[in-house]
């Protein structure tokens, strides 16, 4: 119904300073949180009471900023200042590194974001240079796909089945794409034929098979939203 739950700070186990978390996202198995701090480099993961179980990557991975959690426990996390993609299991361990390079301007990691789809596939969203990359883990292959961005902050959605969403978060628009980069739709703030509710500054979207929601940063709500199969 919408209530909160709980409310946990989290800290860094060493300085017991408060973590500014740019990158966040929950392992199911067990409701834990993954937790990415780009100023400290921490990446770590914590109970629901906010005690930090596990570091990762210390000494590999420098300045993790967005993250994704799949399904199975994979952790995929950007790595700005070792321009790098890396890939651990829910233990810790480094399955896989992909180089890329995120450009001049890569102090700007809100302009990146990360998810993965039920098929394990990874999606990187760069606004910098206003694509999405896609790496399948099984062929080693690598797609990229134009989108399209209208600020510098995005944020990204990945549902099950590979349609991925991208919000321009100075803008109110969001686009949807199918896993091949093709355009499919767009939800903006005007009366449409969906008669989706209005809302102010989006700031977050998430989306599931058959939901979308997305946070308001003017109205401190969450929308959810059901497209028909017509739409998506």
């Amino acid at each position: 119904n919408g209530a909160i739950k709980r409310e946990t700070y989290l800290t860094h186990p060493q300085t017991e300073e408060r973590l500014q978390v740019y990158g966040i996202g929950t392992d199911v198995s067990d409701g834990s949180l993954i937790a990415a701090d780009y100023l400290s480099g921490f990446l770590g993961r914590f109970n629901k009471d906010g005690k930090c179980l596990m570091r990762y990557g210390e000494g590999k991975i420098h300045a993790p900023a967005a993250l994704s959690v799949a399904s199975n426990g994979d952790i995929a996390v950007v790595d700005i200042q070792s321009d790098k993609i890396w890939i651990l299991n829910s233990g810790g361990e480094i399955l896989k590194e992909y180089p890329y390079s995120f450009g001049k301007n890569k102090n700007n990691f809100q302009g990146y974001d990360i998810g993965f789809d039920q098929q394990g596939r990874i999606y990187l969203l760069d606004g910098q240079v206003k694509r999405v990359c896609i790496f399948d883990r099984k062929s080693d292959q690598r797609n990229s796909y134009p989108v399209r961005i209208f600020s510098p902050l995005v944020q990204m959605a990945v549902r099950p089945d590979g349609v991925f969403s991208v919000l321009s978060i100075k803008t109110t628009q969001i686009s949807f794409y199918s896993s091949k980069g093709r355009h499919l739709a767009k939800l903006d703030n005007g009366p449409d034929k969906n008669s989706h509710p209005r809302f102010g500054k989006p700031c977050m979207v998430l989306m599931d098979t058959n939901d979308i929601w997305i946070a308001d940063a003017w109205k401190f709500e969450i929308l959810q939203v059901r497209f028909t199969d017509k739409v998506l």
